[in-house]
């Protein structure tokens, strides 16, 4: 019996049944932010940490090809900020790496020491 079939299929709790229950308890919006928030950093963190240097190399390859998230307007104003279409920013990495410029310099008033504003 597969899980799709099974008691727990249509229900979250002993002898209430719900009708049209998601069997996705979480969207694949939220699936996509965990895996780009937490397990993909985790396992490049762990595999640095361990010298499994190949593990941490896999993990970064997938945050490399792995599609941006749903686009916030913290990353909307910073593709505006640098003149970035959306097709420009085509990864995960990418798309993080634009929010910790965000946090750790726009929020903090370091416009004058990034790289980016230099020309």
């Amino acid at each position: 019996m597969t899980a799709d079939a099974g008691y727990w299929a249509g229900r979250f709790d002993f002898g209430k049944g719900y009708p049209g229950l998601s069997k996705w308890l979480i969207g694949q919006t939220r699936v996509a932010e965990i895996v780009i928030n937490i397990l993909l950093p985790f396992i490049y963190g762990r595999g640095k940490e361990n010298g499994e240097t190949a593990l941490a190399e896999k993990a970064l390859a997938l945050f490399d090809s792995y599609p941006p998230a749903e686009t916030n307007t913290v990353a909307r104003h910073m593709m505006a900020q640098f003149g970035l279409r959306g097709s420009q920013v085509n990864s995960a990495r990418q798309q993080q790496g634009l929010l910790h410029l965000y946090k750790k310099r726009c929020t903090q008033g370091k416009c004058g020491e990034c790289e980016l504003n230099k020309k």
